[in-house]
């Protein structure tokens, strides 16, 4: 153990004091390493802080009076703390100042979660519950848990794709035509596990399989205004998680082969034949195409709007043919939970 009066000069160069939470009247000093910057920061707080938000934990830790051997720095206390120093100051911050969890609520949803992410981790951690109450209410606000609520993002997404090609210019800034962002879906569905809100786990991962994969060189071509989503953080996947996926995309192919439709039953419909044969069989294979690039059956929507309006075909057949998609699409969003396995997430 260090000698607690080496700890009480200045700092080095490997060592610096955080700018805002470095409080002169502060009576215990939290030490964490940046990992970015390699360095150790140190904040000088209040115990009745930590205290009053985590009674459990700082509170019981606080109890006890400290060893005489204890480190000291600048006069009081010094504890080396095992979280990394950046979001050990977000979580100080939201501890200090609560209101700012307002601004964090209303920024947007793809940067909400990545915000949130490292406070939340400290405060399921340290049993910051308030904290993870907050995130929890907002995840199921801004998460589409429904068929219809994903059915009209994947139309404002749509739309606004439209808009942005039809006139983009490098300078627009038309807050009224921007799209509608979902979450970034890693920091989602981590922050769905710590704060308890399994409902947005199986569309924050179909969303995920909705994005290609590319090398890392390649994925920034994506983030451009043509392309609704943030390249997603799958860094932080976990190796379970990865293999959800892939097995994921499996079920799902298999699922569609089986209960994709039919065009034999269209060959005697007693109008149009075979021509509604042909376009039945042609509708499907754009969707199975659709389908091996994301592996989202969701997406059936625009192709049973151009399908109705496809002049190949009978009105009877494309009702019928409609109502099979339909029914498809219902039962393709009911089986998520089948698809990734979240029955038995123990994460």
């Amino acid at each position: 153990m260090a000698n607690p009066g080496s700890l009480e000069t200045s700092t080095s160069i490997m060592s610096r004091r955080d700018p805002d939470f470095y409080i002169e009247d502060g009576n215990i000093v939290l030490s964490a390493k940046d990992s970015n910057e390699k360095c150790t920061i140190y904040f000088r707080i209040h115990k009745s802080t930590l205290v009053k938000n985590s009674p459990e934990v700082f509170g019981n830790m606080f109890a006890m009076p400290p060893p005489p051997t204890m480190d000291k720095y600048d006069g009081v206390p010094l504890v080396e703390m095992p979280d990394d120093a950046k979001s050990l100051r977000e979580f100080i911050a939201i501890l200090y100042d609560p209101q700012c969890m307002s601004a964090l609520l209303q920024a947007e949803p793809e940067d909400f979660t990545l915000k949130m992410l490292g406070p939340v981790q400290l405060a399921k951690k340290y049993q910051v519950d308030w904290i993870c109450k907050l995130v929890a209410s907002q995840l199921q606000k801004i998460w589409p848990t429904t068929l219809l609520s994903w059915d009209i993002i994947a139309k404002d997404e749509a739309e606004g794709r439209l808009r942005r090609v039809g006139a983009w210019d490098p300078d627009y800034e038309d807050e009224s035509l921007r799209l509608r962002h979902l979450p970034e879906p890693v920091s989602s569905i981590i922050l769905a596990r710590e704060c308890d809100v399994p409902s947005i786990l199986p569309l924050a991962f179909l969303h995920l399989l909705r994005f290609p994969f590319e090398p890392e060189e390649q994925e920034v071509q994506y983030a451009n205004p043509f392309y609704p989503w943030k390249v997603p953080e799958r860094a932080l996947l976990s190796q379970r998680d990865w293999e959800r996926l892939g097995l994921a995309r499996e079920r799902i192919a298999k699922w569609f082969i089986h209960w994709g439709p039919n065009a034999k039953g269209w060959k005697y419909c007693g109008t149009a034949g075979m021509r509604c044969e042909a376009v039945t069989l042609r509708t499907w294979l754009h969707i199975a195409s659709d389908m091996d690039l994301d592996g989202n059956a969701l997406n059936l929507e625009p192709r049973i709007r151009a399908m109705k309006c496809d002049d190949g075909i009978c009105s009877s057949c494309g009702q019928r043919l409609a109502n099979e998609f339909w029914w498809l699409l219902a039962e393709f969003f009911d089986k998520l939970v089948y698809f990734f396995q979240l029955d038995d997430d123990a994460e």
